[in-house]
């Protein structure tokens, strides 16, 4: 099976990013602090993350002419993700301690979530925040960013 090559970094880093949410969820989870409150600091540090890695590495974006229009995009794709995040994390953890699984109600909930919410970020940041190609032209809003992003793109 060949997954292509954005696919499989987005896979990667978003493993990396999960790992960076859980240790930050299941660290304030054991000093006490609430449930939902817990998930949104790992999110929040994780997005940090995120940020840096997608964009470097996963979608190779290095031009800096449009950081000034990708980080609004970035934290507009990433705050929805959140709130999509831990509404499913709380439904989850409703509807299995419900069933009487509340001895694997918080991970399983952890997992349910943050595969919904890694699906929907993908999609964001792949088509709305590092888009490429001929869908890069949908950032340049103004004539001079235009030019910028034409310079940086004959850069090898």
């Amino acid at each position: 099976m060949c997954f292509p090559p954005y696919l499989l970094r987005f896979l990667l880093s978003g493993s990396a990013t999960a790992g960076v949410d859980a240790g930050v969820y299941w660290l304030f989870l054991t000093l006490g602090v609430v449930v939902d409150v817990a998930k949104v600091f790992g999110l929040v540090v994780g997005t940090i993350f995120a940020y840096a890695v997608n964009r470097f590495w996963t979608f190779g974006d290095t031009r800096r002419a449009v950081v000034r229009l990708q980080i609004p995009r970035f934290l507009l794709v990433y705050l929805l993700a959140i709130l999509l995040n831990v509404a499913v994390n709380r439904l989850a953890i409703t509807l299995i301690e419900y069933a009487g699984r509340q001895e694997i109600a918080l991970p399983l909930a952890w997992f349910i979530a943050t595969g919904c919410s890694a699906t929907f970020n993908y999609f964001g940041l792949r088509f709305f925040v590092f888009c490429s190609g001929a869908s890069r032209s949908a950032l340049s809003v103004t004539p001079a960013l235009s030019e910028e992003l034409k310079t940086e793109q004959d850069i090898p």
